[in-house]
C-alpha cells in the first residue's frame, strides 16, 4: 500500500492472523478520505491469495481474479440510494452458506454498513450470531455510532486515524504524488489534515476553483467588481463541493485564524489580509457563515440562483460598511 498511514493498522491485523485469531466480523472505522477501503482491499487480498497469508502475491489464480473484481468468494453490498435494505443482506446470507469455490476465505464487504434501514441491521445480526465458519464480513463505516449496539458488540474495530506524529508525513507523502507544497499547505486544513481529502481537491483542481473565488468575492468587498457579474460568473461555477469547502474555510479561519501552526499558508493569503485590515471581521465572517447556510439549504430549489447569489453578496457588503 502507498497510503503509509494504514500499515500500521494493517500490521495489526496481520497479527492477529499470525496468532491464529480470525475475526469473523470487523468494523473499519475512519473518516471519509482515510482509506478505508483500500485497507479492506489488501486485507482481503492477502487473505485469498493462494501463495502467502501475509503479502498477496498478484499472480496466483486467486489475485488475478480479485484484481479483475470477479473472485466468487467476495460479496460487496453497495447502498442504494443510500440505503442498504433487506433484501441486500439476505443476498449476503445467501453468499455465506456455501463453501468456498477457490480459496479457504468467504469474504464480504458492507460499504456505508451505517446506511443500513432497521430491516438490513436485525437481519444481518441473525448473520452475526450464526457467522459461517469460514467466511469473515467487514462492515465499513464514517459514522460507528449509527450501527446498533448488538452489531458493534459482535465485531472487532479496526479504527483509521492520522495521529500528530504523522501528518507531518503527509505534506511528503502529497509532494511525492506531485503536488505542489504550497498547495498542499492550503489544502490539509481544509480537509481536517485528511490525506485523500487533500490530495483529491488538489488533484481535481477543486483547491484552485476555491482560490478564485475567494478572489472573486474579495474584488467585490473591495468595489473592484460589481455584484450582477460576478453572482452570474458563480451561478454556472459553483458547485456544493466547492460550497462546503467554502463553509470549513470560515469555520477555520473563526476558529484558528490567529495560530499559524494550523493555518500555515493560509496567513498571507490576500482575503485573510484583508479581513485582518477590517474592524468588524468575525461579525463579517458570522454573517457569512450565515448567509451560506442558508444558500447551501435553498441550493437545489426552484429558487433562481444567480438571485439568490446577488442578495448574499449585497448584504455582504452592507455588513461591511456597518
Amino acid at each position: 500500500m502507498n497510503e503509509f498511514w494504514l500499515a500500521p493498522v494493517l500490521t495489526r491485523w496481520q497479527s492477529m492472523m499470525a496468532k491464529g485469531i480470525k475475526p469473523q466480523a470487523v468494523v473499519i472505522q475512519g473518516v471519509p478520505g482515510m482509506g478505508k477501503k483500500a485497507l479492506t482491499e489488501q486485507v482481503m487480498a492477502n487473505m485469498l491469495c493462494s501463495q502467502s497469508d501475509t503479502q498477496a502475491c498478484g499472480e496466483c489464480q486467486s489475485c488475478r481474479l480479485l484484481n479483475a473484481g470477479h473472485h466468487p468468494d467476495v460479496h460487496r453490498v453497495v447502498a442504494e440510494k443510500d440505503i442498504i435494505k433487506v433484501d441486500q443482506i439476505r443476498q449476503l446470507t445467501t453468499f455465506f452458506a456455501s463453501t468456498p469455490h477457490c480459496s479457504q476465505h468467504k469474504l464480504a464487504v458492507i460499504y456505508d454498513a451505517h446506511l443500513m434501514n432497521t430491516s438490513a441491521a436485525n437481519a444481518l445480526l441473525k448473520v452475526l450470531e450464526e457467522p459461517p465458519a469460514t467466511g469473515t464480513l467487514f462492515l465499513l463505516t464514517d459514522a460507528k455510532h449509527r450501527l446498533l449496539p448488538t452489531i458493534r458488540s459482535r465485531c472487532i474495530g479496526l479504527d483509521v486515524t492520522l495521529d500528530q506524529q504523522s501528518e507531518s508525513q503527509v505534506v511528503d507523502w502529497l509532494k511525492q504524488l506531485g503536488h505542489e507544497e504550497n498547495h498542499i499547505r492550503l489544502a490539509l486544513p481544509l480537509v481536517d489534515f485528511v490525506p485523500l481529502a487533500a490530495q483529491s481537491i488538489i488533484a481535481n483542481e477543486e483547491l484552485n476553483a476555491f482560490l478564485t473565488f475567494l478572489d472573486d468575492l474579495l474584488s467585490v468587498l473591495k468595489n473592484q467588481a460589481h455584484v450582477t457579474q460576478i453572482a452570474s460568473q458563480w451561478s454556472e461555477a459553483l458547485n456544493m463541493d466547492v460550497l462546503l469547502m467554502w463553509q470549513r474555510w470560515l469555520l477555520l479561519v473563526l476558529k484558528h485564524g490567529n495560530n499559524p501552526s494550523i493555518m500555515g499558508p493560509w496567513q498571507n493569503n490576500e482575503f485573510i489580509l484583508w479581513l485582518n485590515s477590517q474592524p468588524q471581521s468575525v461579525d463579517l465572517l458570522i454573517t457569512m457563515h450565515d448567509l451560506l447556510m442558508d444558500f447551501v439549504l435553498n441550493f437545489n430549489t426552484q429558487i433562481k440562483r444567480q438571485l439568490m447569489l446577488e442578495s448574499m453578496l449585497i448584504s455582504l457588503m452592507e455588513r461591511k460598511q456597518v
